[in-house]
């Protein structure tokens, strides 16, 4: 039983370790890399921490390495000349040491210009040059060879290469140790790379992990060798937040925001399913296409969510790409939809056409396909970010843009196709049924004097009009931020609300669906939508008052349904 006991404990410390150490974001780095600066958001806690690792089979020769809290980012680098006029020296070298910029002590290690009076240990910064033992023939710890002493390099203990506290995973196994200090300062020599280095983070910062790879010279006596060692190196950094997850920090929220609006959409699906049963009988196509609409938004929105929990459980493996494939149809589907049932709204039907028309369908139709073709494109060429190194980094990828203006020309070159053709084909039948637009509808309706209708198309044009003055506030702030992508500090100042830049639009069609979709609830009163010459309100007064009638259903009487074939009947009579 002790046994068994004792069992459990070792595998629930096992798996308590896998889990702490696993269940971070990872960013694979090597020498091939061409941006030697990783940086992220860390929400800073007791247990938080960065660790970067190296491939001890595969590195070799020396790096330059520094972490820091992107605030001491000025402090990193110096220049020769007045600042601002000539480049930064990141990495001291023989050219720093002959400028003057940098000691011969600190050779192949980051290069910093610290205030007069401000010492290292005052600031973030964790700098030193890391130099890897020649393995042969193994990727295990086991057969590191020892050092050379004539490198000008002492090996020194794991725990000279610990910054801060221990992480959860290693204190257990170092339980020995008791005592840690805050902040472990640089080390004042080249050190020997044994094991993971851990940063402590205590702070809700912006960090970045700098590596570089130096040419190793023979500090002492260069005639030695005379000739460069090679470096090469292969690691991982992993930043791990108190979330436990495999997301960035700056995405992470998007986990509980998907999740939060998932369950909004449940929440109004529920009663929205209600009204449909117990007006099943006189759902409208309009409430059809709602009801429609709303299945897509909540496949739509689980999808999101899902694909953000499988990044942050497994990572950016290969499902998660075949996940964000679906998600980005699901979106365009979505959007086009929406955009056709907008339409059909505005142009009046089932309430003052029935139906729109072959034709109009079908250029309608065409409509919401385009829109969600290239939607779809859109977003799939949109995934790949820029870097600051490509040439439109401060005016977004030239591609992007150009599918942005392709797609903007073709949804408002149908939507103007449909308009015309729907008051090109019935125009010369009947005027009063001539519609163009949401403004035409309700102009027409108002001559009509049927204020039921009516109200319920204010209030349409009341939510679009309120939804594209929030899109264009909200898209002008979003595009002013642009030009200050290429600035030293912009990710550091947006990154803990950079998941709701992203997201605004899903809270804003769930705000406009909620809206448009309350006015057109299925009701025993809309029944009147469907009473195409229903009589004005101010006739109808007059025939009640004659006749006595005081309720609806006798008001309904004085409403002629109308079929396509007798309206079309009745306007080639007239």
């Amino acid at each position: 039983m002790v046994h068994r006991s004792l069992w459990l404990q070792t595998l629930y410390t096992l798996l308590l370790t896998r889990v702490c150490i696993v269940a971070s974001w990872e960013v694979p780095v090597s020498h091939r890399d061409s941006d030697r600066l990783v940086c992220s958001g860390m929400w800073g806690g007791r247990n938080d921490y960065i660790e970067v690792s190296f491939d001890l089979g595969v590195s070799r020769g020396q790096i330059a390495m520094v972490i820091y809290e992107s605030r001491d980012d000025p402090y990193l680098g110096k220049t020769s000349g007045p600042p601002g006029l000539e480049p930064k020296t990141y990495i001291c070298n023989s050219l720093a040491i002959r400028d003057g910029l940098c000691e011969k002590s600190q050779y192949g290690r980051f290069v910093l210009d610290l205030p007069h009076g401000k010492a290292i240990e005052n600031t973030s910064f964790w700098s030193a040059g890391i130099r890897f033992r020649e393995v042969a023939h193994s990727r295990t710890h086991g057969l590191a060879k020892q050092p050379p002493e004539d490198f000008g390099a002492r090996s020194e203990p794991q725990s000279a290469l610990l910054i801060g506290d221990l992480p959860p995973s290693q204190r257990q196994a170092n339980s020995t140790v008791t005592t840690w200090q805050e902040f472990r300062p640089s080390p004042a020599d080249i050190v020997w790379y044994d094991g993971p280095i851990h940063y402590a983070v205590r702070e809700l910062r912006y960090y970045c992990v700098a590596i570089v790879p130096v040419i190793a010279w023979v500090p002492e006596d260069t005639s030695a060798d005379g000739i460069p060692e090679s470096t090469r190196y292969m690691g991982t950094i992993l930043f791990h937040n108190s979330f436990s997850g495999k997301l960035p920090a700056k995405e992470h929220p998007k986990l509980y925001f998907y999740f939060a609006l998932f369950c909004c959409y449940l929440a109004f699906a529920v009663p929205w399913s209600w009204v449909c049963w117990q007006n099943a009988e006189i759902l409208l196509t309009v409430q059809y296409y709602l009801s429609g609409l709303l299945g897509i938004r909540l496949l739509d929105i689980f999808a999101n969510w899902f694909y953000y929990y499988c990044r942050d459980t497994y990572g950016d493996v290969g499902t998660s790409a075949a996940l964000h494939l679906i998600v980005v149809i699901l979106d365009s589907t979505s959007d086009a939809f929406a955009l056709f049932v907008l339409l059909v709204l505005s142009l009046g039907s089932d309430i003052l056409i029935n139906p729109l028309g072959r034709i109009t369908n079908i250029k309608a139709t065409l409509l919401a396909f385009a829109q969600g073709a290239f939607g779809v494109l859109y977003a799939t060429v949109g995934a790949v970010e820029p870097t600051p190194h490509d040439p439109d980094y401060l005016f977004i990828l030239p591609r992007d843009m150009y599918l942005a203006i392709l797609l903007a020309v073709i949804t408002f070159a149908f939507f103007i196709w449909v308009a015309h053709a729907l008051t090109g084909e019935r125009a010369h039948r009947n005027k009063e049924i001539a519609l163009s637009f949401l403004v035409a509808t309700i102009t027409q309706l108002s001559e009509r004097r049927q204020s039921y209708k009516l109200s319920l198309y204010l209030w349409l044009r009341r939510i679009l009009l309120l939804a594209v003055v929030l899109t264009t506030l909200i898209s002008g702030v979003i595009y002013s931020m642009v030009p200050r992508r290429a600035a030293a500090d912009h990710d550091a100042k947006v990154w803990r609300f950079q998941w709701l830049l992203d997201a605004w639009p899903a809270l804003l069609r769930f705000a406009v669906f909620v809206g448009v979709a309350w006015v057109w609830r299925p009701t025993r009163i809309n029944l009147r939508l469907a009473m195409f010459e229903e009589i004005p309100d101010n006739d109808r007064l007059e025939w009640r008052a004659s006749e006595g009638s005081t309720s609806i259903q006798e008001d309904t009487l004085a409403c002629t349904p109308q079929t396509a074939d007798e309206d079309a009947d009745g306007a080639d009579r007239r």
